[in-house]
């Protein structure tokens, strides 16, 4: 009784704090999304100017691109737009630097990052920042188009790997915990790795390309993960 009685504590506690573990790594992720992309901006993107032209090239064709997005959840391109106007002011505005480099009475540390940033060698590493931002902004707002496309594949992976793993049982076919766990592992960090090259790459991505990357690898993956799972639960 004593050992039910643990494993039962055990498992409440795990239920009540999961909320805050997935709430936990959901922000970590943006924070690292954010802070890369305006690293990548900072010190790459800034210190070239075909890669900046790129850039502000990429978020016009992104929002552009925007308009021709189905309708989820509200107009893709009105979505974009409000959402990189909200980052800039959250980023920008709020944080007093917008107001630092155009207000006329500002203090002696403030002039002297007005100064910093007014150099010739600073304006383009920080213009590319605030391009990246908007840019992340934009992406972020495009990603509720990709969703009805990967629940259609999931959908898909789902049942097909259901049904090819009741064909394996009653087959007598053996279960392989090698190809489950390297098929979750991979479709892990394949996902994780194609949404952090689709925030952090400064250039132009074709959106519908990775939807299409995104659910056929995942529905693959997803289908192997449920086709070698165990063959009794």
């Amino acid at each position: 009784m004593a050992g039910s009685s643990a494993t039962f504590q055990h498992g409440l506690r795990q239920a009540i704090s999961a909320p805050f573990h997935v709430a936990m790594f959901i922000g970590v992720g943006i924070l690292v999304i954010v802070m890369g992309r305006m690293i990548i901006d900072l010190f790459i993107t800034g210190s070239d100017p075909a890669s900046l032209s790129a850039a502000q090239t990429a978020l016009r064709h992104e929002i552009i691109m925007s308009e021709h997005l189905p309708d989820v959840g509200g107009r893709a391109a009105e979505r974009a737009l409000r959402w990189a106007v909200t980052a800039y002011d959250w980023m920008y505005k709020k944080t007093g630097i917008d107001q630092t480099l155009i207000a006329p009475n500002i203090s002696e540390l403030e002039q002297a990052f007005r100064r910093g940033m007014d150099t010739a060698l600073a304006q383009p590493h920080w213009q590319a920042v605030m391009i990246g931002t908007q840019t992340l902004a934009v992406r972020a707002a495009m990603i509720q188009t990709m969703l009805p496309t990967l629940a259609l594949a999931y959908f898909v992976a789902i049942f097909d790997g259901l049904v090819a793993r009741w064909i394996r049982r009653v087959s007598g076919g053996r279960e392989s915990s090698t190809i489950y766990h390297r098929a979750k592992y991979l479709h892990a960090v394949g996902v994780t790795l194609l949404l952090m090259a689709w925030f952090w790459y400064p250039g132009h991505m074709d959106f519908e390309l990775v939807t299409l990357v995104m659910a056929i690898a995942g529905g693959i993956l997803l289908r192997l993960q449920l086709m070698y799972y165990k063959k009794y639960v």
